[in-house]
C-alpha cells in the first residue's frame, strides 16, 4: 500500500495537468488515512469485551429499536464506537441461524443500521445548522467537539467540501465532528444525506455482516472492520483516479481520431 508521503506526492504532481478530482481524492483520502493511523487496529479486547457484552444484551431485550436507540446516542456523542453496534447487531442475526430462526437475518438488520446512522448524523448536522458555535458552550458538546477537531476540519472542509463527508464515514472517532461542521458551515441538507447515505451502505451492511460471518470469532469481526474501512478509502481512491485517467485517454484517442479542420 502507498504510503501518505506517496499519496501527497502523486497529487501534487499531476494537479497542473489532471482535473481536480484526482488530487482532491488523493488529499482527502491522505488526511483521512492519517487520522485514521492514530487509532488502535482493533477495539482493545477488554473494552471490546466489555461494551460488546452489554450493546448485545440490550439488543438481544429491543430488537431493531434497539440498534435505532444505540445509533441515535452514537451520533450524539455516546462513548462506544458505532463499530460495536454494527458488529453486535450481526452477531445475533448468528446466534439467531446457529439456533435454525430466520429472525433477525442480517440483510433487514442492515436495513435497520443504515437508518439508525443516517437518523444520528442527521440530527447532529441539524444541531450544526442551527446553533452553530452557540452549541460549544455545553460542557457535554464541549468534550466531544474540541477547537482543534473543529479547527482541523473547518480546513478540511474548506480545502475538499463535500468529499470529506463521505470518507470520513470510514474514519472512527472523526464522524461527529465532521456532519457538525458540514450543518455549521451550512451545506445542504439532500447533499449532506445522499454522501452520508453513500458511505453508510457501505460502512454499515459490511459491518453487520462481519458480525455475521466471524459469529464465533467476534474478535475478527473486529479486526476486519478496521481493515475494510482503510481499504474502502483506498479503493475509491483509486477509482477516482482510473475514471480520470479513462477520460483523459478516451479525450486524447478523440482528439486524435477527429483532428481540427485546418
Amino acid at each position: 500500500m502507498l504510503d501518505f508521503a506517496t499519496w501527497h506526492s502523486i497529487a501534487n504532481s499531476v494537479a497542473g495537468t489532471w482535473d481536480g478530482a484526482f488530487s482532491a481524492a488523493c488529499a482527502v483520502g491522505t488526511e483521512l488515512l492519517q487520522n485514521a493511523a492514530s487509532l488502535p487496529a482493533s477495539l482493545p479486547a477488554s473494552a471490546a469485551s466489555g461494551e460488546f457484552t452489554k450493546v448485545v444484551e440490550f439488543l438481544s431485550q429491543w430488537g431493531y429499536a434497539g440498534i435505532i436507540i444505540i445509533l441515535l446516542l452514537c451520533g450524539l456523542g455516546l462513548p462506544v464506537p458505532e463499530e460495536v453496534t454494527l458488529i453486535g447487531s450481526g452477531y445475533l442475526c448468528y446466534v439467531a441461524k446457529s439456533q435454525g430462526s430466520s429472525h433477525p437475518n442480517w440483510i433487514m438488520t442492515s436495513c435497520v443500521c443504515v437508518f439508525g446512522i443516517l437518523a444520528g448524523d442527521t440530527i447532529v448536522y441539524s444541531l450544526g445548522r442551527r446553533f452553530g458555535n452557540a452549541l460549544l458552550k455545553l460542557p457535554i458538546v464541549r468534550h466531544e467537539l474540541t477547537p482543534n477537531r473543529l479547527e482541523r476540519f473547518d480546513r478540511l472542509f474548506h480545502k475538499y467540501g463535500q468529499r470529506a463527508i463521505f470518507f470520513s464515514r470510514f474514519v472512527m472517532g472523526v464522524r461527529l465532528a465532521s456532519y457538525f461542521v458540514a450543518g455549521r458551515q451550512r451545506l445542504s441538507y439532500p447533499k449532506f444525506i445522499l454522501l452520508d447515505l453513500a458511505g453508510a451502505l457501505v460502512s454499515g451492511p459490511t459491518s453487520v455482516f462481519f458480525g455475521y460471518y466471524f459469529g464465533s470469532r467476534i474478535e475478527s469481526a473486529f479486526e476486519w472492520a478496521h481493515k475494510s474501512n482503510r481499504f474502502v478509502i483506498v479503493l475509491l481512491v483509486a477509482a477516482v483516479v482510473g475514471m480520470v485517467v479513462f477520460a483523459k485517454l478516451r479525450k486524447k484517442r478523440e482528439k486524435h481520431a477527429n483532428p481540427p479542420i485546418a
